[in-house]
């Protein structure tokens, strides 16, 4: 065995389906940034023999990139390459590295349980991300060669081409190819060109193209932290997972009520995803003005065009965030648009508010008609319970301001209601009536009568008398209390504070 064969950083197993479209330019990228690579289109000659070579490779090479497939289950000999890393890995050393394609943590599990608790790389976070997590692993130092440097990628196919005009930059100083497949009936909705755009950034792309022969790629980019780039990878995975698996809406009048529920948890999945992509700007911007404007987008108070140019101008260390926020953003309109128009909110409003009870970790804020059961909710970060009073069709004295903190179904943390202003004794009893048939909505969301219920101070109180803050209820008893025991929840107001804004 020769040198060569015995400085190989890593082997290359995946079946023949993905050669040309995964395999090879993953080695070809990897190759061309200094790594290693044992590749049987460059390694086998004519007349070698497959499996000594190949059990020459699995022997030599430091690691073992797995490209799992629908395609790799089904195959006898990445069966055996697999098996080959795996018996290398008996002494805890870690020599397998896989890639998922096309798959979910469920197929993975029923192929290899083992593999599924592994921390993998999925090709549709693309291909430079996935290089970057190998080399952080194998090679750190071709890392630190790099760091704070532009880098240079080009990328050259052997396809179809793009036809002249459609490299020309429409309205949006986006070549007209973007977000159009050119793939005619093998169209994929033009999702990797948006993709690659939003990722990158306009002004870091230039593409070459001759129809009917080739398309080049050059990207430029500047490393940034393994932080940062861990950071964007995973804001990219989660974009790209939610724009492909909603799509399209698969709701149909026939559908059941379990069928509608998961869309509703869903649309709640990428509004958390938006929050925190909102969050990414708050080193230079006030993200509550930036909140203001998704909403407004999302009521039908702004328009599209209008939200893209404000996000634009917002300054960002990465602009593949904010080209995020609006593809989340559109696609969050969208879903809430079919739920307004086809499903009955009251037959449904249990599920539309317990869904914000997925965000574990979060505080949020509701504002609440207590007559109707209507509601907006976010992060606490993001807003005030004011900012919902515009779109709730109603006078701030006859809604309530509410929070929920962590898990809806904890019954030991309470949800607070409260009001914003206190006139004088008799508006005070009216406000509590008010909170009692809050406390009756939540019911109807499907709260448990356990759960223990707060008071909200009141943003502004004229009177001698105050909701008394200091104390708790459960949500049941509150909405089933004599109107004259409400009486219990009042205190003498502190006269100092008498007439004085609370702010919370």
């Amino acid at each position: 065995m020769n040198k060569q064969d015995t400085e190989r950083d890593v082997f290359i197993s995946y079946a023949s389906e993905e050669r040309e479209t995964v395999a090879r330019p993953l080695a070809e990228l990897l190759t061309s940034l200094g790594v290693s690579v044992w590749f049987d289109k460059f390694d086998l000659k004519m007349g070698d023999s497959l499996r000594r070579k190949i059990d020459e490779g699995l022997t030599t090479c430091r690691y073992g990139i797995v490209l799992l497939s629908p395609s790799f289950f089904g195959k006898h000999y990445t069966n055996r390459e697999l098996d080959g890393l795996a018996q290398r890995e008996v002494d805890g050393t870690k020599v397998i590295l896989p890639v998922w394609i096309d798959i979910d943590e469920q197929e993975v599990r029923k192929f290899s349980p083992p593999l599924a608790d592994r921390v993998a790389a999925r090709w549709e976070d693309g291909i430079a991300s996935i290089v970057m997590k190998i080399i952080e692993v194998i090679k750190p130092e071709v890392l630190d060669e790099f760091r704070n440097k532009e880098i240079t990628l080009a990328i050259i196919d052997n396809g179809i081409g793009i036809a002249a005009e459609k490299l020309e930059k429409g309205p949006d100083h986006l070549p007209l190819f973007v977000g159009n497949s050119t793939k005619g009936e093998m169209a994929g909705e033009g999702i990797g060109t948006r993709q690659i755009y939003s990722t990158f950034g306009a002004d870091n792309i230039a593409v070459e193209s001759r129809e009917g022969e080739f398309t080049k790629w050059t990207i430029s980019l500047m490393k940034s932290t393994t932080s940062d780039t861990a950071l964007l990878s995973d804001l990219n995975s989660k974009y790209v997972r939610l724009i492909k698996s909603t799509q399209k809406i698969e709701l149909t009048e026939e559908s059941s009520r379990t069928e509608i529920s998961t869309f509703i948890w869903q649309l709640r999945q990428m509004e958390m995803f938006s929050f925190n992509l909102i969050y990414q700007f708050s080193r230079y911007n006030n993200i509550r003005d930036i909140f203001q404007s998704v909403l407004q987008y999302r009521v039908g108070g702004k328009s599209f065009n209008d939200l893209r140019d404000e996000v634009r101008k917002c300054r960002i260390d990465n602009p593949s965030i904010g080209a995020w926020v609006l593809g989340i953003t559109r696609r969050i309109s969208r879903n809430e648009i079919y739920i307004a128009q086809n499903v009955p909110f009251q037959e449904y409003k249990d599920v539309l508010f317990q869904s914000y009870g997925q965000s574990v970790g979060r505080t949020m804020i509701f504002t609440l008609d207590p007559e109707s059961g209507n509601f907006f909710s976010t992060d606490r970060k993001l807003a005030e319970h004011i900012d919902f009073v515009p779109y709730l069709s109603r006078d701030k004295d006859e809604l309530l301001r509410g929070e929920l903190i962590g898990d809806v179904r904890n019954v030991n943390s309470p949800i607070y209601l409260g009001v914003w202003s206190v006139k004088n004794i008799d508006d005070l009893h009216r406000k509590l009536k008010l909170i009692q048939k809050g406390a009756g909505q939540l019911l109807q969301f499907g709260i448990e009568k356990e759960k223990r219920m707060a008071f909200y101070n009141t943003t502004y109180n004229n009177c001698d008398s105050e909701i008394d803050t200091l104390k708790t209820v459960t949500i049941g008893e509150m909405a089933s209390l004599e109107e004259a025991d409400l009486s219990r929840f009042i205190r003498p107001a502190d006269n100092d504070m008498c007439g004085v804004m609370l702010v919370n």
